[in-house]
């Protein structure tokens, strides 16, 4: 409707064209609504200061427990001691984590 009545003077083409053009416009809208959903989300969980563990993290981000440490490993944010346990680098914990005692 738009097209017929703001572009009526316009050739075939060009109206495809512009036809197109909303509706990629369109689904990017529909995107940006599903990404702001989800950014509120996450930044209200972040505000209010909710702590989670690494398996609740790797399920909000859909991917495994061991994968998302092996990441952290691989990245040096995270090590593990002599006995294994897993400790943070200093460095990160006040950029990225927050130590839940």
């Amino acid at each position: 409707m738009f097209v017929q009545t703001y572009l009526a003077h316009k050739d075939r083409q060009k109206k495809l064209i512009f036809q197109a053009t909303l509706e990629t416009v369109r689904k990017q809208d529909e995107q940006i609504e599903v990404m702001q959903t989800k950014a509120e989300y996450f930044n209200a969980l972040v505000d209010r200061h909710l702590l989670t563990n690494f398996r609740d993290t790797a399920k909000e981000l859909k991917t495994s427990e061991q994968k998302l440490i092996s990441w952290l490993l691989e990245k040096h944010c995270l090590y593990q001691d002599s006995k294994g346990k897993l400790k943070l680098y200093a460095r990160h914990v006040s950029v990225l984590f927050e130590i839940k005692e």
